[in-house]
């Protein structure tokens, strides 16, 4: 059976966290729950990790560069989080990201992008697009991990 594209990158970028030792999700506004619910999900596997939600966090750090960062943007276009990823790649590490769509700056920043494609809703300006793939998305990835993990 052949392999889908998105499963293909679910376990290139669950590779990278598995030979990782850093992991840390940047997410803004509504991604920010949802990075917030991958920390949690991970943790139910063992596998510890933390979260970035406000994008005036402290960027001169240095991480090690088995840091694996996975940012998680509906556009992919979000200013605050590109200039993030800029500082953190000064690092060597590894970006995955998951976006709506696979033609946006985060994405061509990324050494992995799993894109979802769903059509964009809005109320006003509330941005109001499903967010139930990256919920899938997210959890594919825990669990693969996991699976890298029993393969020691």
């Amino acid at each position: 059976m052949a392999v889908s594209d998105i499963d293909q990158k679910i376990i290139q970028a669950s590779q990278y966290i598995h030979d990782s030792t850093n992991i840390v999700f940047l997410g803004l506004g509504s991604s920010a729950i949802l990075c917030k619910y991958a920390v949690r999900f991970l943790f139910s596997f063992g596998i510890v990790s933390s979260y970035v939600d406000d994008p005036y966090y402290p960027q001169d750090i240095r991480f090690p560069e088995e840091t694996v960062f996975i940012i998680v943007s509906v556009s992919g276009d979000t200013p605050d989080t590109i200039q993030f990823i800029n500082n953190f790649k000064k690092h060597h590490g590894k970006v995955i990201s998951i976006t709506n769509y696979a033609n946006n700056t985060i994405s061509r920043l990324s050494d992995v992008n799993i894109p979802y494609y769903v059509h964009p809703e809005f109320i006003g300006l509330s941005n109001i697009t499903t967010q139930v793939p990256v919920i899938y998305i997210l959890e594919s990835i825990g669990k693969q991990v996991y699976k890298l993990s029993l393969e020691k």
